[in-house]
């Protein structure tokens, strides 16, 4: 999701208009950083960050300093989202669909910590 210090406007920004915009993301092989980029070229548009960073909690910083308009993933942001700090941006065609994996033994034994984990994620998740 594309969020910010304050808001921009109440209607969707199309990706030309965010493309004109102060961008701070993460590095290029980040998968949601992938997926903008693809976005943007099917829309004949480059996604071009005045500033990228390695770690999401240093692009989260920035956009706390009011440097910018970030794309973060709502984890990285929900608490700031729900106190008013940060506000989502409505940018047509967002959020980006994203799938993660959890891969481990089939023939281990699982340990604890890991059978909670699978809980969490099974409850968190659409299955």
């Amino acid at each position: 999701m594309f969020v910010t210090l304050e808001a921009i406007k109440k209607t969707a920004l199309s990706l030309e208009a965010l493309s004109q915009l102060p961008l701070i993301t993460t590095d290029p092989d980040c998968s949601y950083r992938i997926h903008a980029e693809a976005h943007f070229k099917a829309h004949n548009l480059t996604l071009k960050p005045r500033q990228s960073f390695a770690n999401a909690e240093v692009v989260r910083r920035c956009l706390l300093a009011n440097l910018g308009i970030g794309l973060l993933p709502a984890c990285v942001v929900e608490e700031d989202l729900a106190d008013g700090k940060l506000m989502q941006l409505n940018v047509e065609s967002v959020p980006y669909k994203f799938r993660s994996s959890l891969i481990y033994p089939k023939k281990r034994k699982c340990s604890p910590k890991l059978l909670a984990l699978i809980d969490v994620i099974n409850h968190y998740t659409d299955k």
